[in-house]
């Protein structure tokens, strides 16, 4: 519990002071644009964490993955398109910033140094306890894709093709 905290608390870091970073050295200063790309390096960086997470990969999996990210695609087109006539107090500050948004590179290079550089720590946190540290659903997962056989010999021959089951038993009969 306390590592998944450490590491929300690493995630926020990267997330939040990666684009301001980004935003400083360029000077720009529109912040519907900059909280717009603080959202979306949040909702990305989430969602491959999840990705990373799963033991089995599905098309459900993909599918609610997918449709997240759409659905915040979806949320910034429409609420920085809406008519003034249909916001609440006749204020519309998000107007127009979708579209602003989408056309920086400063927006999709800053989402991408900052999914990179969050996640890499995952990604290297993950790499060493599934090769150091193995749990029993990682050697499953192994010896069921066919390279972790002779990795993990329990000691049982459950593991071994037939073709290899029937040399022993014919090398066993065998006088030497």
């Amino acid at each position: 519990m306390l590592t998944w905290m450490l590491n929300a608390i690493v995630h926020c870091i990267f997330v939040f002071f990666l684009p301001t970073a980004a935003f400083a050295a360029t000077g720009m200063v529109d912040l519907g644009v900059y909280g717009t790309t603080v959202m979306h390096s949040l909702v990305i960086a989430v969602n491959f964490r999840l990705f990373l997470e799963e033991n089995y990969i599905s098309w459900i999996s993909h599918l609610v993955i997918f449709v997240s990210v759409a659905l915040f695609y979806f949320v910034v087109g429409v609420a920085s398109n809406m008519p003034l006539s249909l916001t609440l107090f006749d204020v519309n500050l998000f107007y127009g910033v979708g579209k602003m948004t989408f056309e920086e590179v400063l927006f999709y290079m800053a989402t991408l140094l900052t999914i990179v550089v969050a996640n890499s720590i995952d990604v290297a946190s993950l790499y060493i306890a599934r090769n150091f540290f193995p749990t029993p659903t990682h050697i499953i997962q192994e010896r069921e894709r066919g390279y972790g056989r002779n990795f993990y010999n329990t000691g049982d021959d459950s593991g071994m093709e037939n073709e290899e089951r029937s040399v022993i038993l014919a090398n066993a009969g065998s006088p030497r």
